[in-house]
């Protein structure tokens, strides 16, 4: 099970560029897929709303003018990584 650390982090290692943005995808979507729901409700709830933008980044601008709502660009994705990035930070 994943710890509130190893997604501290992979944020991390992504603000400061450290990884691609198609590497963070990756990592992101296993850890938050292979995760017990053994989080702390507030933890959970700020990676899970990390974990939507991030299943919804694409490269591709035809479906970023199709749906905003849905998909996002890597400016949109590193923006919601900051945040649950600070966000974790303030739970320690």
């Amino acid at each position: 099970m994943p710890s509130i650390d190893e997604y501290h982090k992979l944020i991390e290692s992504y603000e400061k560029k450290e990884i691609s943005t198609r590497a963070f995808e990756k990592y992101y979507l296993d850890l938050f897929n292979n995760q017990d729901l053994g989080l702390e409700n507030h933890a959970y709830e700020i990676l899970n709303e990390l974990f939507y933008v991030v299943e919804g980044y694409t490269e591709d601008r035809e479906l970023l003018k199709e749906d905003l709502s849905y998909y996002k660009n890597e400016a949109q994705l590193r923006e919601a990584a900051q945040k649950a990035l600070q966000e974790l930070r303030a739970l320690k």
